[in-house]
């Protein structure tokens, strides 16, 4: 069966995820997989689907065009590989980082777990502004490789934390 990548962006308002999957909904696609959210003033969809037996890609595509005149709403839907067998990667542990926002918080984070050879499952920041005061806060769920204990990487990221001047709090 043949999955795709969708990705659609724009300005939040009610009624962005009702369009999107409306059209998804009349073509018979497969959700399988989604996560929709605010991301600063945008509301954002990624999902992973599935078309139909013999329903067309350029079917489907030219609906989800509509939407850009209709609603101001960019979709994208990308072809990607069959699932491979064996599952998904749980977690193995998630941190939370957070303190004065800086640029490069996300890089440093990712950079250290991809030297451990770690995967990120799940990332999600926000910058805010809390009494005047730029504030940051960063959670990552993450799996260990085989031979890497996750203790070992929450120390690395404890340490990480302290050096960029953030407060840190795991859970196993």
């Amino acid at each position: 069966m043949r999955r795709y990548a969708l990705t659609a962006v724009g300005a939040d308002r009610p009624g962005i995820a009702a369009a999107v999957t409306e059209v998804l909904y009349a073509h018979k696609c497969d959700i399988r997989d989604s996560n929709m959210m605010l991301l600063d003033d945008e509301f954002a969809i990624a999902l992973i689907m599935t078309l139909p037996g013999r329903k067309k890609r350029s079917t489907v595509e030219n609906d989800l065009k509509k939407l850009k005149q209709s609603e101001n709403i960019t979709v994208n839907l990308n072809e990607i590989p069959e699932k491979s067998e064996g599952k998904s990667p749980a977690s193995d542990f998630i941190a939370t980082l957070h303190g004065k926002n800086r640029p490069g918080i996300i890089y440093r984070v990712c950079a250290l777990l991809h030297g451990l050879g770690v995967n990120v499952t799940n990332l999600e920041s926000k910058a805010l502004d809390v009494e005047g005061k730029g504030l940051y806060v960063l959670v990552v769920e993450a799996a260990c490789p085989e031979g890497v204990p996750a203790k070992k990487v929450l120390g690395r990221l404890k340490t990480l934390a302290k050096r960029l001047g953030l407060k840190s709090n795991v859970q196993l």
